[in-house]
């Protein structure tokens, strides 16, 4: 048995962490061209000496940036998860270097617009991983 508990499946999580991987891509790509083209609007407003909109879009720009930092580092999370996929299902105890990047997608997971990644959780949460990830039976 598993460190996440005995109704824990890999095989339903795995292609799961895999299309939100795929995800968090399409996801990063639409928000980079969205970006580019909030960009030029900005040097628009500039170039037409209304600074104080511009300033307003700028925070805009920078909040969708930290984003997509956020989202390269759920994606690099979903990525070890399923790669370590078999070592973590083979463990009693969660491995003291994966506790972190379980409780974070699992945190993230209703805060982000990866549907795919909260049903990742949902898998998760529902075999007691979190209470087996802070050593904390349920």
């Amino acid at each position: 048995m598993s460190w996440f508990g005995p109704s824990f499946s890999a095989s339903k999580c795995k292609p799961q962490l895999k299309m939100a991987c795929q995800r968090v891509k399409l996801i990063t790509n639409k928000k980079t061209q969205l970006m580019k083209i909030q960009k030029k609007d900005i040097a628009k407003l500039l170039g037409d000496n209304k600074e104080e909109k511009a300033r307003i879009r700028t925070e805009a720009v920078i909040r969708e940036d930290f984003k997509l930092e956020a989202y390269d580092i759920l994606s690099l999370l979903c990525e070890l998860l399923h790669e370590r996929m078999g070592l973590i299902t083979s463990m009693k105890e969660c491995p003291p270097d994966m506790v972190e990047s379980v409780s974070t997608l699992i945190w993230a997971a209703p805060r982000c617009e990866i549907p795919e990644l909260i049903q990742v959780s949902k898998i998760k949460t529902e075999s007691r991983t979190c209470a087996r990830v802070y050593g904390k039976h349920l």
